[in-house]
């Protein structure tokens, strides 16, 4: 059985999740406040948004949460500011993010594709 540090694992998930190049899905909306240890209350207010909105992405599973492009960028700041990001992956991310034209697209019009992450991501996240 593999010797598994779990908290070391969620950090590396959250930050994939952070910079995932795709809309998130309800799951990983579930995921995210989970790991922030926050209510649906105070994660909807984080987002500036109501409890009833975050119930609803949350709903949605392993479809697309269907946040709009604005909320869904502020959750991704939110989790880097969480992780305590170093400013410069901090930019290189937002950066990254704010020129990805799948997160700006209508959600109608994006397929939800399993992101592949490799052994070497993992690896180069957990150090």
């Amino acid at each position: 059985m593999p010797d598994t540090d779990y908290n070391k694992l969620k950090h590396a998930v959250i930050q994939l999740l952070a910079k995932k190049p795709i809309p998130l899905t309800g799951n990983e909306v579930r995921f995210i406040r989970q790991h922030c240890k926050m209510n649906y209350t105070n994660f909807a207010e984080q987002l500036g948004q109501t409890r009833q909105a975050v119930t609803k992405w949350e709903a949605k599973g392993d479809d697309f949460a269907m946040i709009t492009p604005s909320t869904e960028l502020h959750l991704r700041l939110f989790i880097l500011n969480s992780l305590d990001t170093n400013n410069e992956m901090f930019r290189s991310i937002y950066n990254e993010l704010d020129s990805n034209l799948e997160l700006k697209k209508k959600k109608h019009e994006i397929e939800n594709i399993p992101i592949q992450i490799n052994r070497l991501d993992i690896e180069n996240i957990l150090k």
